[in-house]
């Protein structure tokens, strides 16, 4: 039985060579095959390279991707209280336009308080929500003052992003009285989404605690 002799280069992750020689012979014939499996290697590298490569410039060039990697959460969140601090301001200013400017004017909006009795309620979709703010500040004008609740400090605030167009806050809101003598604390929640690059208010939650007053002096920064 002839002789089989092949020599060939191997790969050895655990040797500080990197590789070793196998060597077989096929009848007379020596044959050396190391050029053989480091080409195969090279190529195996290089579609390795180009695979990763492509998914990347796949994934980055897709609108949402880029939309993504080019999200600040700080720059967003600042752009956030800002429409929130807004909103409260026109209303507290019985400012309509103002106000309306700082809403999601759609369907989903939707807008839930209680009253001072005790009871709540809730305005669904942007039209309720546009009527019942409407009549409230027709029917309940400052009478020459600048706003209904001057002084407003916000505490204890939580923020979860869902994405770089959605996000839900909470906090506690200290809402003084016209004379700026107390406050009524109330507790808030929003949903934010941006719309056109700007973020806007899709759902207010605010439930006031109308028989507790807070000395205006005794709230700490």
């Amino acid at each position: 039985m002839r002789n089989l002799i092949f020599t060939a280069t191997i790969l050895r992750l655990d040797s500080p060579v990197h590789c070793t020689r196998l060597r077989v012979a096929i009848g007379p014939y020596i044959v050396h095959a190391p050029g053989i499996l480091r080409n195969f290697l090279s190529n195996l590298r290089r579609v390795a390279i180009f695979t990763v490569f492509l998914f990347f410039t796949v994934f980055l060039s897709s609108p949402a991707a880029a939309q993504e990697a080019a999200f600040n959460e700080q720059q967003a969140l600042d752009e956030i209280w800002d429409a929130i601090e807004g909103e409260t301001r026109c209303f507290f200013a019985r400012d309509y336009e103002c106000w309306k400017q700082h809403w999601v004017n759609e369907s989903h909006a939707f807008q839930a308080w209680n009253n001072a009795d005790g009871s709540s309620d809730a305005s669904v979709g942007w039209q309720a929500i546009d009527e019942q703010v409407g009549n409230y500040i027709k029917e309940h004008p400052l009478n020459g003052a600048e706003s209904s609740h001057p002084i407003v400090r916000r505490k204890e605030p939580t923020v979860k992003f869902y994405g770089p167009n959605c996000a839900y806050l909470t906090w506690k809101q200290y809402n003084s009285n016209r004379e700026n003598t107390s406050f009524h604390l109330s507790h808030e929640a929003r949903i934010m989404e941006r719309v056109d690059g700007r973020w806007k208010i899709a759902m207010v939650a605010a439930f006031w605690d109308s028989t507790t007053t807070i000395p205006i002096d005794s709230l700490k920064d």
